[in-house]
């Protein structure tokens, strides 16, 4: 016992040497100074964006979908990897101190999250919900008994052999949970919420305490939850910088391919390759176009003025930083040196690749400005100053950056 005590511990620390890692890169890569701002625009509009809901804004009701997510979403970390399949599958029965800690770890680690994210929304709930400090207090601690049963109920689910019995018990528990932070927000009597209280308790002793009982673990579900987790961080540490650790991923996108087709020439090669790079691997597309999406949302319910324009350049600049780990993006070996083509046009090509998808995205987020109502002039400026920042984003940060890489 006391070895897969210490196991589990030297794995969670060694998990987090690594992420703290990352994390410094990320901190020294400018992404810091955006959340700074985005901070700064956040606390300057909430009083505005509370002012302008409507009084029938249904404020519990969103509340309780919100809380829902974060609750029903419980993942366990188990840091196990693919060689316990076969090294610690006959010690399975040793390992329930093991796996205890990795419930009572996911539990804090989500329930910091929870915190956060009321804490976030606590000027709304003030103002919409309940005026009291006490009566947040309360709230923030029954939700984190609601979670403690999701947390274990998701362990129980890691008995179950087929996706779809997973989902229907996962629906089960949305469910309940629901119901629970609906009644919760609405301030609903006690013996209203003593119904999806006692749900909860006769779940968890009749259908998942069983499910514990008398099933085997399913190692294999458990070392995909644990690899799922262990992307998701490197996926997010990736839009900063190179991790090595992270699989590549290729998705064919053929409509997409056959749009960044260039003729074979000794200068089109690697603009074709970081195309082709952007298109396919690693889902740089798909990110790029969550933060176009999101940029013109933002940028069309904003209160109209220069708030917009920061924001504009704010998601610039972060899809700039996203694009330029394209960079270090690797098919496996040092292949570019295979071509008899000079070191500064590879670099050129690089650069004008993120130009172009930067001022792509610019003109998408210019049309945004025209469409939600600013000013003209205002609108042409941001317009100018993306492309400023575009230009000057590849052609000095950028260039910089990967001479000193």
């Amino acid at each position: 016992m006391t070895d897969m005590d210490q196991m589990w511990r030297e794995r969670r620390s060694d998990y987090w040497n690594e992420a703290v890692r990352y994390l410094r890169l990320i901190g020294n890569s400018g992404f810091m100074f955006s959340i700074y701002v985005a901070f700064i625009l956040g606390a300057y509009y909430y009083s505005i964006f509370l002012d302008w809901l409507s009084p029938s804004f249904p404020a519990a009701l969103v509340f309780a979908l919100i809380m829902t997510f974060l609750l029903v979403r419980s993942p366990i970390r188990t840091f196990l990897k693919e060689a316990d399949l076969v090294f610690l599958l006959p010690l399975e029965g040793k390992m329930e101190g093991y796996f205890r800690k990795s419930i009572l770890y996911s539990f804090l680690l989500q329930s910091f999250t929870i915190i956060f994210v009321l804490f976030v929304l606590s000027p709304f709930y003030f103002d919409r919900i309940d005026a009291r400090v006490g009566m947040f207090v309360l709230t923030i601690i029954v939700v984190l008994a609601v979670k403690y049963w999701n947390v274990t109920a998701s362990w129980s689910e890691m008995y179950l052999q087929s996706g779809q019995s997973r989902w229907l018990s996962i629906l089960l528990r949305s469910v309940v949970a629901f119901v629970f932070m609906w009644l919760l927000f609405r301030h609903a009597e006690i013996y209203f919420l003593a119904v999806p209280a006692l749900a909860m308790v006769f779940l968890g002793w009749v259908y998942f305490r069983p499910m514990v009982q008398k099933r085997t673990l399913k190692w294999e579900r458990l070392l995909e939850v644990e690899e799922g987790r262990l992307t998701a961080f490197y996926r997010m540490a990736n839009l900063f910088t190179e991790v090595p650790k992270l699989k590549n991923r290729v998705k064919p996108r053929q409509w997409l391919s056959s749009a960044v087709e260039f003729p074979f020439r000794r200068r089109s090669v690697f603009t074709a390759f970081y195309y082709k790079t952007f298109v396919r691997a690693n889902d740089f597309f798909g990110t790029y176009m969550r933060l176009l999406v999101v940029g013109i949302i933002v940028l069309l319910f904003l209160p109209q003025g220069w708030g917009q324009l920061v924001v504009f350049l704010l998601v610039l600049y972060i899809s700039g930083m996203q694009l330029y780990t394209i960079w270090g993006h690797r098919t496996g070996g040092n292949w570019e040196a295979l071509y008899p083509i000079p070191d500064g046009v590879r670099e050129q090509s690089f650069l004008n690749v993120v130009l172009v998808l930067m001022l792509v995205k610019t003109v998408f987020f210019g049309a945004a400005l025209f469409a939600s109502g600013l000013d003209v002039w205002k609108s042409v400026l941001g317009l100018v100053f993306g492309v400023v920042l575009s230009f000057l984003f590849t052609s000095v940060y950028l260039h910089r950056k990967i001479k000193t890489a």
